[in-house]
């Protein structure tokens, strides 16, 4: 699908904005008026970002550019969902930098724990002893992996980290940054937006538990993670 064109046109004395837009796609075609907030959609820490995949009449869309002026921005249709709490994970294939493959099927009927982080983001890196306790402490109920989200030029320094704290659980690492559809679709939920860290809980039913930053000392993760054992003992029990 060709990528079309959003033009964005403030309204003077205003601090809004109109959206107006024709997308066609499928033999469809959808218009409409979206009031923004200058520079983000409207509403509190509603930004919008290049990559991020937004819903709109029914339709997912990955923002493919935005004006440096602020003028426009194009989208282009896609198939990937925005994930939040409650949803299923889709389906994914994924092979580690030890040559080893993960993939959301065979993640089934296991407690899971993604970790998205980057080699320039300090609290990612402040954050790793916290998460080897909980892989030290969990380490029979909740595998943990780590995806990468870096650009290809900073794999290296990624690498380094990745050594120097000695991190052994998987990581995935591919140098595509907000190109990763994997990333794509966790980042793109509308109370995070590619921020990192970010943590992504899962249940032996492939359901996500939680996703978040975390919390002060990972304490809101811990919490998730010990309803999540919870829960299961209890329906064990049942």
């Amino acid at each position: 699908m060709v990528p079309v064109k959003v033009l964005l046109a403030s309204q003077k004395g205003m601090e809004t904005a109109f959206l107006t837009f024709t997308i066609t796609a499928a033999e469809q075609t959808y218009k409409s008026i979206l009031t923004m907030t200058v520079g983000r959609i409207y509403g509190k820490g509603e930004w919008i970002d290049k990559n991020q995949i937004i819903e709109y009449c029914g339709k997912h869309f990955v923002i493919d550019s935005i004006a440096v002026d602020g003028s426009f921005i194009t989208l282009s249709e896609s198939n990937l969902p925005i994930l939040k709490t409650g949803d299923k994970v889709p389906q994914f294939v994924e092979q580690t930098i030890d040559g080893a493959t993960i993939s959301a099927e065979s993640l089934l009927g296991t407690n899971y724990l993604i970790d998205f982080w980057a080699s320039w983001c300090v609290v990612c890196i402040q954050k790793f002893p916290e998460v080897q306790q909980l892989d030290k402490e969990l380490k029979d109920e909740l595998k943990i992996i780590a995806v990468n989200v870096d650009t290809k030029s900073y794999i290296p320094k990624a690498m380094k980290t990745i050594e120097k704290y000695e991190l052994t659980w998987p990581h995935i690492m591919n140098g595509k940054g907000k190109q990763d559809p994997l990333w794509r679709v966790f980042g793109s939920n509308t109370d995070f937006r590619f921020s990192i860290p970010l943590y992504v809980l899962v249940d032996k039913n492939g359901k996500i538990a939680y996703i978040g930053h975390g919390g002060d000392e990972l304490a809101e993760l811990t919490t998730a993670i010990n309803s999540l054992s919870t829960k299961f003992s209890n329906k064990s029990a049942d």
